[in-house]
């Protein structure tokens, strides 16, 4: 992403992964930059299952080529 482009933020998952699906069907890689984003992820697919909590803070870089 270039210092012009203009960042956008979302708040659910699926605005997310079509962002990034969009990026990434062009050529090259991408890369995703997160602040503090809180993630849950779920032991099984059970409505009361445990959940890991993670927090990201960095920058994601996606390849499809490797």
């Amino acid at each position: 992403m270039s210092a012009n482009e203009e960042v956008k933020e979302t708040q659910n998952w699926p605005e997310l992964v079509t962002s990034i699906y969009s990026e990434m069907s062009g050529e090259g890689s991408t890369s995703v930059a997160v602040r503090e984003m809180d993630i849950e992820v779920p032991s099984s697919t059970g409505r009361d299952s445990e959940r890991a909590h993670w927090t990201v803070d960095g920058v994601i870089e996606l390849n499809p080529d490797e």
